[in-house]
């Protein structure tokens, strides 16, 4: 293993699972750290391979990446990621989707547009069930340093700018769903207690792994308080 990699100045990896306010706490990270101090891991920003001799000097890694990924690299690192309320995280992803230029390169997108999939449709791809937990595979939440629970981020966010003792930013929201269409919707879909509850059945990991973060969390805040 490169020791390079070892000994590199990463003190903080955050796990964005997608339509989780993630890029929100990107810009965030780019406030605390400055911008040449956070690595953008994304497909769409240049992904980071950890097994290269290419190193570091970021103090942050930021992206749509598996847990997994970093397991055995930068181990004085913590370990940071934010998860929404299952059934609705999925409904904002699938609108996200189908608000936006498509992207030929991106199969799930490209079958949402072309094949016009409805949101049940859209929930039966394989790689969007239990979507969350596909992220945090191999990890649990308790060994995360931190979860934040995105109804709750700016609380969590106080909390955690306390916890790390970061200097003063401001929370500007990034990449979110027009509003009108997206509240619009989100109350049509979740008026549907058919689909509501077939959405459920398809995505009962992501409710567990959401229960577990808000159990998580109320724990957290008990001892902190304490």
């Amino acid at each position: 293993m490169n020791n390079s990699l070892l000994t590199s100045s990463v003190e903080l990896i955050s796990v964005h699972i997608p339509k989780t306010a993630g890029m929100t706490f990107l810009y965030v990270l780019y406030q605390v750290y400055g911008l040449d101090r956070v690595l953008w891991d994304h497909p769409c920003g240049g992904e980071y391979d950890p097994t290269s001799l290419t190193p570091l000097h970021q103090q942050v890694i930021h992206g749509h990446f598996m847990t997994h990924k970093y397991d055995g690299f930068f181990p004085n690192a913590i370990r940071i990621t934010w998860v929404r309320e299952p059934i609705v995280r999925l409904i904002s992803h699938y609108l996200h989707i189908k608000n936006r230029p498509l992207d030929k390169n991106n199969p799930v997108h490209r079958e949402v547009v072309e094949k016009n999939l409805s949101l049940l449709e859209f929930a039966e791809i394989p790689d969007m069930q239990n979507f969350m937990s596909s992220y945090t595979a191999g990890r649990q939440l308790t060994n995360y340093y931190f979860v934040g629970v995105q109804e709750f981020f700016n609380e969590d966010l106080t909390e955690l700018k306390k916890m790390l003792n970061w200097g003063e930013f401001t929370v500007t929201i990034h990449n979110h769903n027009p509003d009108t269409y997206y509240n619009k919707k989100l109350q049509e879909y979740l008026a549907d207690r058919k689909l509501i509850n077939q959405l459920k059945s398809l995505n009962s990991k992501d409710i567990e792994l959401y229960e577990a973060a808000l159990n998580q969390r109320a724990k957290r805040k008990i001892n902190n308080v304490c």
